[in-house]
């Protein structure tokens, strides 16, 4: 079924969205109603954001919830459309329904994917041993949220002049449950020492995506350089 809640919802009608506008014959329809569907899906996730950002700010709109609210009904009454004629169409393999969001009778529960996007990341602050960063959907999108199967991000540093090659020289930092993450070096790292960090998407049932391409600052005493290099940990 179509998750109501904003949060779930908001992923779940991007991918629906993305799989039925890059292939409406797969799933049965046809390029005007993926059309149709991204216009309204839009419309409420640019709702929704305007909303979250104004809440993030302080601000609590009444106008901003109700546009929302409009937006979202649009969109949810369109999709339970298209999602009763995927579900009901035969010629649908249980794969792709699976894959769009629809769930199959008699198949069990839908299996959730390891994420495959890249995580975003900026440092926002260092104070001292404590290093503050941000976590973005992937490194092309601002968005805070996550994306669709992620429930955390594992967030990795290793101290010295170029990173490692090998995963298991990196160090757990630990889970960010949410966009903002704040981590403290031990005192073992010099001051001035150049850290780098990563992240990656997490799964309810842990199952971890690609790291992000790590970024790099330095513990308070030292330079204040950061940077950013090509990625080359494994996920």
């Amino acid at each position: 079924m179509i998750p109501l809640k904003d949060s779930l919802l908001v992923p779940y009608v991007e991918n629906f969205t993305t799989r039925i506008q890059a292939s409406p014959a797969t799933f049965g329809l046809v390029a005007g109603q993926g059309a149709e569907l991204y216009s309204r899906k839009q419309a409420f996730v640019n709702a929704y954001n305007a909303m979250m950002n104004a809440r993030a700010d302080g601000t609590r709109s009444e106008a901003l919830t109700v546009t929302k609210n409009t937006k979202k009904t649009a969109v949810v009454s369109y999709a339970r459309e298209l999602y009763a004629l995927i579900s009901a169409n035969n010629s649908v393999s249980h794969t792709d329904k699976t894959l769009v969001g629809v769930h199959v009778r008699g198949a069990g529960p839908t299996p959730v994917p390891a994420p495959t996007v890249r995580p975003g990341m900026i440092v926002s602050s260092v104070v001292g041993r404590t290093v503050s960063t941000t976590i973005h959907e992937s490194a092309t999108s601002a968005n805070r949220r996550k994306p669709a199967g992620a429930v955390q991000a594992y967030v990795y540093w290793f101290a010295g002049e170029d990173y490692p090659s090998d995963p298991t020289g990196w160090q757990f930092a630990g889970p960010a449950n949410k966009a903002d993450f704040q981590f403290t070096l031990p005192n073992t790292v010099a001051n001035g020492s150049q850290v780098w960090i990563c992240a990656a998407w997490v799964s309810r049932k842990g199952d971890t995506g690609p790291a992000s391409v790590p970024i790099s600052t330095n513990v308070q005493g030292g330079g204040a350089a950061s940077a950013q290099g090509e990625l080359k940990i494994a996920a």
